[in-house]
């Protein structure tokens, strides 16, 4: 799990769907709007009940993701950003690797 001030709050959700720029790939949707400088980066991860219609599954994918973003912090922004990663149904047959390796690919494409 991320640290408390690092995970996005459920009002500014509906606003990253509105106004942020997306970056799709194989196993997920990544969102991200630029905010005050002052603000901490935030970061959601959604898992619907498309991947998996069971709460273990979805559950273990939230997990992986959340434990990649982890050990990615150091490339992501400490200040500045708000993130929701939303997976797609192709994420449960995806290991730990592969998508940390997925991740990373993401982050230095939003870089550009």
């Amino acid at each position: 799990m991320l640290p408390r001030w690092n995970r996005l709050r459920r009002g500014d959700f509906p606003r990253l769907y509105k106004r942020g720029c997306r970056q799709r790939s194989q196993s997920y949707v990544w969102w991200w709007l630029g905010v005050p400088t002052t603000e901490p980066t935030r970061i959601g991860v959604v898992i619907s009940t498309k991947v998996s219609r069971r709460a273990v599954v979805r559950n273990l994918c939230r997990r992986r993701l959340s434990a990649g973003l982890r050990s990615l912090s150091p490339y992501l922004p400490s200040t500045g950003y708000h993130m929701v990663i939303s997976a797609n149904p192709t994420v449960q047959q995806r290991t730990f690797h592969e998508l940390v390796g997925e991740l990373r690919g993401t982050l230095t494409a939003l870089k550009r």
